[in-house]
């Protein structure tokens, strides 16, 4: 079973952005179970997921093709992956060598200020090892973050920046059918039915009133977008 990251790049609407809808992302393809021992693989695309529409490396937009992945142990040690230009992606891998849950995630700042914003993506993904359940939540080491919760068909997310709710985020889900639906979320926390099953990819967007000056250009503003997806599987 494949998780699927996604962090919402898109050059052409960067302009005109809104917090909730985006048109190009880059995501992390990974099994979402590994062992200990193996080697453990994970793929990096940019594109239309929900199109299935994968960018070739070389269009990736201003800095993208350099996003760092990060690997990060049960016991919390972090790491920096190597990654490959393959086809239309990148790979990378690891070989987990403890049981718990290790996190693969992403924190990239495009190198352009667009208009007068700044704009970071995060994106992660877990892989659990064995049975144990010691691991880093992603919010803990992450400015931005999502989390999730699944009972039964009720999928609740939950935005975090700084490890403090986000009541000011936009929530929006991709559903395994295809559909993208934003939630009406109430202080950065909203519930949705995942009515199917499979995938569930949940975005996050929050604008930090900040100013500086990023690559020699002034920014009045920063847009955090992340993603995150949950598995349901009610049968």
């Amino acid at each position: 079973m494949k998780t699927i990251i996604k962090n919402l790049l898109f050059p052409l609407c960067l302009l005109f952005i809104s917090t909730v809808s985006f048109a190009h992302n880059i995501w992390i393809e990974t099994s979402a179970k590994g062992k200990s021992g193996q080697v453990h693989t994970a793929k990096i695309f940019l594109g239309g997921y929900g199109e299935n529409e994968r960018d070739s490396t070389q269009k990736w937009f201003s800095n993208t093709a350099e996003a760092v992945i990060w690997l990060t142990a049960p016991d919390g040690s972090q790491k920096e992956l190597t990654k490959t230009a393959v086809g239309n992606g990148f790979t990378t891998s690891f070989t987990p060598t403890q049981d718990g849950v290790y996190t693969l995630s992403v924190k990239h700042d495009v190198a352009e200020v667009f208009g007068t914003t700044k704009y970071i993506y995060y994106a992660a993904a877990k892989v659990q090892v064995g049975t144990a359940v010691t691991g880093k939540e992603w919010a803990t080491f992450s400015d931005f973050a999502i989390q999730t919760n699944v009972k039964g068909k009720e999928l609740k997310v939950k935005a975090l920046f700084k490890n403090q709710v986000a009541a000011d985020a936009s929530l929006a889900v991709g559903a395994p059918s295809g559909w993208m639906k934003h939630l009406e979320a109430k202080a950065g926390e909203a519930t949705v039915e995942a009515i199917w099953n499979g995938l569930y990819v949940v975005e996050a967007s929050y604008r930090e009133k900040a100013t500086g000056t990023h690559n020699g250009k002034e920014y009045k503003a920063v847009m955090h977008i992340a993603t995150f997806d949950t598995e349901v599987n009610n049968k």
